[in-house]
């Protein structure tokens, strides 16, 4: 059965980086919002832009997820899936597709996040797909953030990343 890897975590948390890691043990294709958002828009979009294309390009990315589901491929997911409604609709939609739902909190100290996030804006490194993020919204995100919970009807995997 082909598995959807969803990494959950704020900016800077780990995910991309233990998406990396997923991808030298699994046969899988990572999805990355912010790759394809560069890619249109640049690393500094306006917020409407931002906003305006963010759904587009996740719809378009969840089509190409289903494919390659249903190719008997795994899919990693590195998107954040911040709400616990967005993990809800998400893990219905794996299990209407027939895949296996796995689902990776990826979590550090909000400083650390914060201070990765602020040094990935100057450098880029390791990430070439980096979007710029300041401290101001580091915290709107921290305020709109629902951590994962054991009662959401899935089984979450712990990841400490730092």
């Amino acid at each position: 059965m082909p598995r959807l890897h969803v990494l959950c975590g704020l900016p800077g948390s780990g995910k991309t980086t233990y998406a990396l890691g997923l991808l030298r043990t699994t046969r899988a294709v990572r999805l990355a919002n912010d790759d394809w958002m560069v890619a249109l828009f640049g690393t500094n979009p306006s917020e409407s832009e931002f906003r305006a294309a963010f759904a587009r390009i996740e719809a378009l990315q969840w089509s190409l997820a289903l494919e390659l589901l249903r190719c008997d491929i795994d899919v990693i997911w590195d998107y954040g899936v911040w709400s616990r409604a967005a993990r809800a609709d998400l893990h219905a939609r794996c299990r209407a597709a027939g895949a296996e739902f796995v689902l990776y909190d990826i979590s550090c100290g909000f400083e650390t996040a914060v201070a990765r996030v602020l040094a990935r804006n100057t450098d880029g490194a390791p990430y070439t797909a980096t979007l710029r993020i300041d401290r101001d919204a580091m915290e709107e995100f921290r305020r709109l953030y629902e951590p994962p919970s054991d009662d959401e009807g899935f089984d979450v995997v712990r990841v400490a990343s730092g």
